[in-house]
Order: C-alpha cells, then structure tokens, then sequence
C-alpha cells in the first residue's frame, strides 16, 4: 500500500510533479536509480519517501551521505519533516560517537532512521554493524562516488543482501566512463547485466585501453543500445532544465602574469622536473606518476601564491592572480560572488586581500555563514571547492569565482551547480577563471573544458605538456 507523504507546514510548497513521480518510484519498487540533476530537490524526495515510511512501519532506514553532507541531510528532515518528527526519528552517526559506538548504534539502535557516513563504511567494525540486521530500506546519496573497488564498496556489496529495498540517489551516475556503474548498479539488483562478476561485466559490455590495455574507457558500440536499455529500465531521471528555466553561464578568464619572486620559484621547479621527467621511460614513469602528480601540483601551488621550503612549510608569494580578483570584484561589487580555492593555505592568501580591500566575506564552515551569504548578509561567500562543492544551495550567487582550479572533473563540475537549484533567482551566472600565463593554470583550465578528468593517473606525455 502507498500513502501520501507528510503533508508540509502551510509556509513551505509541496513537492513538484517531477519529486511526486520519484517518491512514488521509491514507493512501488525494491529498487531504484533516482538520477535526478543537480538542484532538482533529491534531499526532499528521500526525506518524504522516509516519512512515508517510518508511518507505514517500514523500518528500520539506513541513509548514507558523504560525511560532508550529514548536517545538511539532517537540516532537510528538519525543514520538510519537522524538528520534533527529525528528532523523534532520526540518530545521526557522526563524529560524536566512536566508531564502535556507532557499529553498537547499527547493530541496537532503536531509532526508525540511521544517517551514517560514506567513509565510515571503510571500517570493519561498521561492515558488521549494517549486516547485523535486515534494513527495511537503504538509500544511498551521491551514489556516483561509490565508482571503484574499494573498502566501501565491499560494505555496499555486503548491505544489499541486508536489505529489503535499495535505492540510489545522485545527479549522474556516470561521470566519467559509463563503466563507473557497475558497482551501484549491481548493488541494486544483482545480475542486473546478465551477471554478478565485474570482470565478466567489463569483457562483455566495455572498450579496453589506458596504459595495459585492460581498463574499461567506454561502452563497446554494439552494447550500448542494451546497455541504455537496462539503465533506463532501473532508474528514473530528470535534469533541472525539465522543471525550470536556468540562468544563462558567461564564462570569462582573467590572465595574468608571474610576479617576480614567483617566476623564479615556478621556473626552478618546472626546469628540474623536466629535466627529471625527459630522463625517464614511459615505463619508468609509470612507478613513480603519484610522486610526480604531487609534484606538479606544487607549480600549481606556486601560482596560486605560496610555496613549500625543504621542511614542507608554507612560503607566501605574492600572486598577481589575487590581485585581479580584488579588482574583478572592485570594478562591480554588486553580484553575490562565491570564491573557490583548492590549496588550504590560498584561504588566508585570499581573507588578506579582501581585507585590505575593505571587503567582506564569510567562510564556509563559521557559524551562519551560508545564512548571511543568503540573506544578503555579506556579498562574498569563500569556500574550498571540494568541500562546499557538494550539497550546498547558494541559489544567490550571480558571481563564482576561482582563485584556481581543481583536478578533479567532478568536484570542478558539481561546484557550479551550487546556483542551479529550484530555488535559484538569478537570470545568470558569472564564471571567472583566474590563471597565470604560460603555467600549469592553462594546461589543467583546458582539461577540464574537454570534460577531461585528471585526479586520474598521470601519463609522461601528460606530465611533459604540463612543463613545457
């Protein structure tokens, strides 16, 4: 039987077409794909697909978010719940509890609803705790980083047969290479693709290549029509710009050029790991890509305006960079601007200037700081792109900013989603790339235009590019 989720309190909507037809999905089925894009309400749907419930008995829920996104989730049961229903309901297994304690938590707890980190499904203690008992229903959130073989896909493999329903959330399952799925996929309903073996799986759906030759880089053509299919009849999807217009993207780049002290430093190192690099076989390179890969990301570090002495302490050196971003913002304060950084020491590098500047700024991670950026409480919002790239809604953002890069695809792609949201008032976004001319800004800007993602292994010939 399928009853009407909670009704709201009279200040908030109800859930639109597109929400209603995912929770009755989740509803009706043992298991789903919920690949609904970023901003289109997936928190709400899970929300009221557990009040459903939790009224019905269904319990007890096991949710799992990344560690980064436990607060907000529990915010959402608040907001669309009810702080009394959220607290009558839901345990939050965080870092206030040990390890075991939340393995004791898995295993007796009395709560209907468990919210329980990705990352703590790494620890055995845990894989014991969620196979303790059967689970009324899993819902897993951002389910596309469960991507690779890993401890914590070992524990996914492990829940589903502790569960009597399975669901997935996440706005693109296949970011990167379609073949990402599988473990996800699998999880949901095993033998899904004929079979239980991911090996199998690879030979029989997937293109081989990369460096051996045994790594899947696609779907195989004559598959993909059947792969699509077997997708398609698992998984419910919608993308925002089915439910609402969005605010148009202007993409600008601002170069610049090394200041001194910087130029000698970046040339020093770029010149030895050249020098290093030529050296070397293709082979040879292979074996040692991770320590190279940080190494290059210490130009990167360069640019962005600090470096690392022989005993790993930070060194600062001004960067022009900084110095257009104040500008940018200077020469029109008025949009609400999000700064992104990916080093943890260009933070302070950053608060300086804007100080000097005379403006204001909150931090992601103070108190309020998402609130005051929201209500107009202050213009600018900073933030590390990995950490506030994921979950938050900064539907007042008209400006974003980025003092540099990151690496990783994902990460660079779910940051500019944090205004592309229901909710989002903004008739157009700003996109502002700062880079320094001639570095390594250029090379990483590039790869990640052509949807190119580079936290993967780093090739000689990639490396080489990198120092030219």
């Amino acid at each position: 039987m399928v009853t009407t989720p909670l009704a709201p309190p009279p200040s908030l909507p109800p859930p639109g077409a597109h929400q209603d037809r995912a929770i009755e999905r989740v509803l009706t089925s043992e298991s789903v794909l919920v690949e609904y894009g970023t901003g289109t309400g997936k928190s709400r749907i899970m929300v009221e697909a557990c009040t459903v419930m939790v009224e019905m008995g269904d319990t007890p829920i096991l949710i799992i978010v990344p560690n980064s996104l436990l607060e907000q989730t529990w915010e959402e049961f608040e907001k669309w719940a009810g702080r009394t229903w959220t607290e009558r309901n839901v345990d939050v297994l965080d870092k206030t509890y040990t390890i075991y304690q939340r393995a004791q938590k898995l295993k007796s707890g009395r709560a209907r609803i468990f919210l329980l980190s990705h990352e703590s499904l790494s620890y055995l203690d845990i894989r014991a705790g969620v196979r303790s008992r059967t689970w009324a229903a899993v819902l897993l959130d951002e389910a596309s980083r469960f991507r690779n073989h890993s401890k914590r896909t070992v524990t996914l493999k492990t829940l589903g047969s502790h569960a009597r329903t399975r669901y997935a959330f996440t706005g693109n399952l296949t970011v990167r290479n379609p073949a990402d799925s599988w473990y996800v996929m699998n999880w949901l309903t095993p033998g899904l693709f004929g079979t239980t073996s991911r090996s199998a799986f690879i030979h029989a759906y997937c293109l081989l290549g990369g460096y051996m030759g045994n790594q899947p880089i696609g779907i195989r053509p004559d598959k993909l029509a059947q792969f699509r299919m077997i997708l398609d009849a698992n998984r419910i999807k919608c993308e925002l710009r089915d439910v609402r217009d969005l605010p148009d993207r202007v993409m600008t780049v601002r170069r610049v050029t090394f200041s001194g002290r910087q130029h000698k430093a970046y040339e020093q190192m770029r010149l030895e790991l050249r020098a290093e690099i030529m050296r070397m076989s293709a082979d040879d390179f292979v074996t040692h890509a991770s320590t190279y890969a940080v190494r290059l990301l210490r130009l990167q570090e360069i640019a962005a305006g600090f470096g690392r002495n022989t005993e790993g302490e930070v060194e600062y050196l001004p960067s022009p960079k900084t110095t257009e971003m104040v500008e940018t913002i200077l020469a029109d304060p008025d949009p609400p601007t999000v700064i992104w950084y990916w080093y943890r020491p260009e933070l302070e590098i950053i608060k300086a200037h804007l100080e000097k500047a005379g403006l204001s700024y909150v931090v992601f991670g103070e108190p309020n700081a998402i609130e005051m950026f929201m209500v107009g409480g202050s213009p600018i919002f900073i933030s590390q792109v990995a950490k506030g790239g994921y979950g938050l809604n900064l539907t007042r953002a008209t400006r974003m900013i980025y003092h540099s890069l990151p690496w990783d695809l994902d990460v660079y792609s779910q940051s500019q989603e944090r205004n592309m949201r229901l909710t989002t008032t903004a008739s157009s976004l700003e996109i502002v790339h700062l880079l320094i001319r001639g570095s390594v800004d250029e090379y990483v800007r590039n790869r990640l235009l052509d949807k190119a993602d580079m936290s993967r292994q780093l090739s000689r010939s990639q490396a080489l590019e990198m120092l030219k």
